[in-house]
Formats: structure tokens, C-alpha cells, sequence
């Protein structure tokens, strides 16, 4: 489960969520990516992991083999803008 109010959900997760406003901050992305905002996104279920993880790396999506590894690069991309934020 999610600590954050506003959050964005992690498809296929079993509940993983992440703070809205980090992919928010990375909306340009979402458009290149998705063509479609954040919150489209958000209404329509989130994103994969791997999905997630290239928008928060500004970065264009490609399938990533291990989805652990990937849940684990956003979750520190995650930290690290939380940290930035202060």
C-alpha cells in the first residue's frame, strides 16, 4: 500500500503506489511516452513498472526483463526526488 495522498498507481503491483506530483514532474514524458498526461494515466490505471521507470527517467519506454530490479529503480528515483524536494 501507498503512504501518499495524492498518488499514481503501479499496474499489475498489487496495490504499489507512487506520489503523483513525482510523475507529474515528468509530464513532458508521459505525453512522448503515452500521449496522454499523468492524470489521464492515473484514471486509466497507472503504469507498469517498467512503463513508470522511463517516464521518471525521461526516457522512452522499452520492455525491462526484470521487474524486480525495475520496481526497484523507481522506488530509489522515487526517493531521490523526495529527497530533492526537502
Amino acid at each position: 500500500m501507498s503512504k501518499y495522498q495524492d498518488e499514481f498507481p503501479v499496474l499489475g503491483s498489487n496495490g504499489w503506489c507512487v506520489p503523483m506530483a513525482a510523475v507529474r514532474a515528468h509530464a513532458h514524458q508521459c505525453q512522448i511516452n503515452h500521449g496522454q498526461s499523468p492524470e489521464r494515466l492515473r484514471e486509466r490505471g497507472g503504469l507498469s513498472w517498467c512503463e513508470l521507470h522511463a517516464v521518471l527517467m525521461d526516457r522512452s519506454w522499452r520492455k525491462l526483463s526484470d521487474v524486480r530490479l525495475t520496481r526497484i529503480g523507481v522506488l530509489d528515483l522515487v526517493e531521490h526526488w523526495e529527497k530533492s524536494k526537502g
